[in-house]
């Protein structure tokens, strides 16, 4: 099933549907994956099928969004939210026939929590109560940011990172993009459509460390063949023709099941074309082929137009897998053209080489000739890379390489396609789900080289490619007691999983190992082969600097990477304790300031949730939406490993009841969700999450979150406020937004 995805077209129009007679078939059926008649397809293909790109943080400011003119201090706010501020100015005012200017006061200081309260007038009807407090003081729930401090060594920060960043959506199927360099994908990758819409961009929203997997490009001069194999032997399908052979699959596959027209039938024996029950198309990509000076891109009929790749140049794609590929220099031209236009503070570029060494050299010098002086290629005056690593101010508008050899061999595996040609081989259509299944387990890894290389080399790092890493070396991790782990300038890329495992065995090493040098983070990439997120939390706590997440995917990792770098511009301060400054720390529990916490969550008012289905383009009546709205609290919570106290995950829920509308109203009154004694909360590395869930929503192309926010607890305001809401792509939603109050106490 795995590989069936991606080959069917979008579905036509409501009109183009309906314009075509109900009672005659433009074509045989196709094979049913979301019906009834193909339910064991149903779980493999929810969980590896169901994602979105996610956009990353940046949503604009609540102030100001409701009609208010500033001249006449009138402001047009929601009748329900209008009830519960007269109620409030009722409650403040007692038995004054206004609220006098001390008890405005103190209500700003004590449940606000405004430091700063200047107010002119001795007295205020409930008129000007609502539009001094509008005009003159913050709704929003979330706390603006201080003046960053960028005097501190890189060391210092979390830095906003992202895994897989070529990538448009799945990182088996997808196509390689250099806008995703720029934009944040927005694929749905669905068994009816990829489409290719790029939304918010990674650079421009915060993304500071991003990912290149190379490989070598197409040969200028064509390189000897070798010889056909014998009769016998199980020829593979090479990393360099890995595209052309799904291409060929992909149009073996459309010839067989003839037009692209789509099909919306029950079952095989219903000649009724049904909208409601989801089925499958089939669409053919052009082949890659090409016998031009220049390699093309096979392009999806959806996609914009991609410059061609020249011949001799390196490509990027996610591996042996089933992506498309796109040129290193695309890829370099994306990130120039956006890299510092909404900060200037400096870049990663983390290199993962597959590429040989001459194809490196083409490397180094695309990169010297997009990037010029954007690239970082002597040290700063004054920081020598064997001594200390920069400030952060001393890198403003620059691009940093980081580079590293693949994790294996240059024995990469390569995928064998037993992949049928003709329609007899495909069989009868029935027989076409075991076929797509077969074409899955007939994939293979082996240890035949790509052509560029021997089969008993290693893929190597070439020199004027290391010397472009300065103050960002990749070096293979063998331990935190060896002598490359106490060079400055090295970078250690480490799977969560053996985190997890060196935080158990070794915590107090790695914890004084990540307060003075960088580490890196990535998802397991079996473990998360649909692109899910492990929860950056955990890892940020062990003082992690580059927790690298898969965007493209909307799940509770990447609510919880915007909440952490809402607004930093992609480089956060670590708290007090985690700076490489503070040699008193050893472990996390000597580090963190630790509170217990009371939080009281009143909900008031929801305002615009989307009524538009993740995925499948549904839109319903807003009044017949049933949703709940669940808080949590994301903390952490010590455990002892052999002593050394750590803090580990924690999740702490409520839920309302549910309500009746896109737009609920949850009473005068408010429904309050009370969380009393929250243990362990860090400020700074916790958060609160807050989704609101639809009830009754069936099929696994839906998506049950219709809307949510995630905000640091060291930035989560007390008092009455308004949180802004985020759609499951990831933007703000339209004048979608919460109105609650918040009473925090720490202790």
């Amino acid at each position: 099933m795995l590989f069936s995805c991606g080959i069917w077209p979008r579905r036509k129009s409501r009109q183009a549907r309906q314009a075509r007679p109900r009672d005659k078939r433009t074509r045989m059926r196709t094979m049913s994956i979301f019906g009834n008649t193909h339910g064991h397809a149903t779980g493999a293909l929810h969980k590896m099928v169901k994602f979105t790109a996610f956009a990353s943080p940046g949503a604009p400011p609540l102030q100001g969004q409701f009609p208010a003119d500033s001249r006449t201090g009138t402001v047009h706010l929601p009748a329900d939210i209008t009830s519960v501020l007269n109620d409030l100015y009722d409650e403040l005012r007692g038995d004054d026939k206004v609220l006098s200017k001390t008890k405005f006061e103190r209500f700003l200081r004590q449940t606000q929590g405004e430091t700063t309260v200047c107010l002119q007038d001795k007295n205020y009807t409930v008129g000007d109560f609502q539009a001094t407090w509008y005009f003159n003081y913050s709704w929003d729930a979330v706390a603006s940011l201080p003046d960053k401090d960028v005097t501190r060594p890189l060391t210092d920060y979390f830095i906003s990172s992202s895994h897989n960043t070529y990538l448009e959506g799945h990182q088996v199927l997808s196509k390689s993009s250099p806008q995703a360099y720029k934009n944040v994908s927005y694929t749905s990758i669905r068994v009816e459509s990829l489409t290719d819409h790029l939304a918010q961009k990674v650079l421009l929203k915060g993304g500071r460390c991003i990912e290149i997997d190379v490989w070598n490009g197409e040969p200028a001069t064509p390189r000897s063949s070798s010889k056909s194999p014998a009769i016998h032997h199980d020829r593979q399908v090479s990393n360099s023709s890995l595209t052309h052979a799904y291409a060929e699959f992909r149009e073996n596959t459309k010839k067989y099941l003839g037009s692209a027209s789509h099909s919306r039938s029950v079952s095989c024996n219903s000649a009724t074309l049904v909208e409601d029950s989801p089925k499958s198309s089939v669409h053919a990509f052009p082949s890659t082929a090409d016998k031009s000076d220049r390699l093309h891109m096979p392009q999806h009929p959806a996609t914009r137009g991609r410059s061609p790749i020249a011949k001799g140049e390196p490509l990027v794609r996610h591996g042996p897998m089933l992506t498309y590929y796109c040129g290193f220099r695309e890829v370099a031209e994306a990130i120039r053209d956006t890299a510092f236009e909404a900060s200037d503070l400096p870049i990663i570029i983390s290199l993962e080489m597959h590429a040989d060494l001459e194809q490196q050299e083409v490397m180094v010098k695309i990169m010297e000739e997009v990037w010029q002086e954007m690239l970082l290629i002597a040290p700063e005056d004054d920081c020598d890379p064997q001594h200390q690593v920069p400030r952060l101010e001393q890198l403003r508008r620059k691009i940093l390489i980081k580079a590293k050899r693949a994790q294996q061999s240059s024995s990469q595996p390569v995928i064998s396609i037993s992949a049928p040609t003709t329609q007899a081989e495909l069989g009868h259509e029935s027989e076409l789900p075991q076929q797509v299944a077969n074409l899955g387990k007939s994939m293979s890894t082996s240890a035949t080289s790509s052509p560029s290389h021997d089969s008993n080399s290693k893929v190597l790092i070439h020199k004027k490619l290391k010397n472009l890493a300065i103050y960002t070396r990749g070096v293979k991790f063998e331990g935190l007691d060896t002598k490359q782990a106490t060079q400055p300038n090295h970078i250690f890329s480490i799977s969560e999983d053996d985190i997890l495992n060196l935080d158990q065995k070794h915590h107090r090493a790695m914890f004084l190992h990540n307060k003075n040098f960088l580490m890196r983070s990535y998802p397991d990439g079996f473990k998360r082969v649909n692109s899910s997120n492990y929860n950056p939390a955990y890892f940020w706590r062990k003082g992690v600097q580059m927790v690298t997440m898969n965007w493209q995917y909307p799940d509770d990792g990447m609510m919880l990477n915007y909440g952490m770098f809402a607004d930093e511009l992609g480089w956060v301060l670590k708290p007090p304790g985690y700076r490489s400054s503070d040699t008193l720390s050893q472990t996390q529990h000597q580090a963190a300031t630790v509170h217990n916490m009371d939080l009281a969550l009143t909900i008031f008012k929801a305002q615009h949730i989307p009524v538009k289905g993740h995925g499948d383009g549904a839109e319903r009546d807003g009044a017949a939406l049933h949703t709940f709205t669940k808080a949590e609290i994301r903390t952490g919570r010590f455990i002892d490993f052999k002593k050394d106290s750590t803090l580990t995950d924690d999740t702490h829920a409520k839920r309302t009841r549910v309500y009746k509308s896109d737009h609920p109203s949850f009473g005068r009154n408010g429904e309050t969700l009370n969380f009393r004694d929250i243990p362990s909360v860090v400020e700074e590395l916790s958060f609160l999450l807050i989704k609101i869930d639809e009830v009754g929503v069936t099929g696994v192309i839906n998506w049950p979150t219709r809307a949510w926010a995630c905000i640091r607890l060291d930035r989560l305001q007390p008092g009455y406020r308004f949180i802004q809401l985020m759609d499951m792509s990831g933007h703000p939603v339209p004048e979608g937004r919460l109105f609650v109050k918040i009473v925090k106490a720490l202790r």
